[in-house]
């Protein structure tokens, strides 16, 4: 985890949840990170830079789907319409068309 740039909280935090597989998880999905408190845009640094994810790949759409509800949580809304997430999600895969 240090080797790519993970606090040690949030390793520590992934261990304990995903116990022996915890790497491996990571590798399979690095957005999951953000449900560990690792901003979005670190999570997408690490996947497309260092796990060789592709801008369009699911996993990574998936992944600012999941941050975008995040912060709408944050904000207080438990129900998000497609027109509140547009934005958010379009801001953070830098990409009108990908959101």
């Amino acid at each position: 985890f240090d080797k790519h740039d993970i606090p040690s909280g949030i390793a520590r935090t992934i261990i304990k949840f995903h116990k022996a597989n915890a790497i491996e998880a990571i590798q399979q999905d690095p957005y999951r990170l953000i449900s560990f408190g690792l901003k979005f845009s670190d999570a997408d640094k690490l996947a497309i830079e260092k796990f060789g994810f592709n801008e369009d790949d699911y996993i990574r759409l998936s992944g600012a789907i999941e941050q975008a509800l995040h912060t709408r949580m944050l904000d207080g809304h438990t129900v998000s319409k497609h027109g509140h997430l547009l934005p958010l999600i379009k801001s953070l895969l830098g990409s009108e068309n990908l959101a």
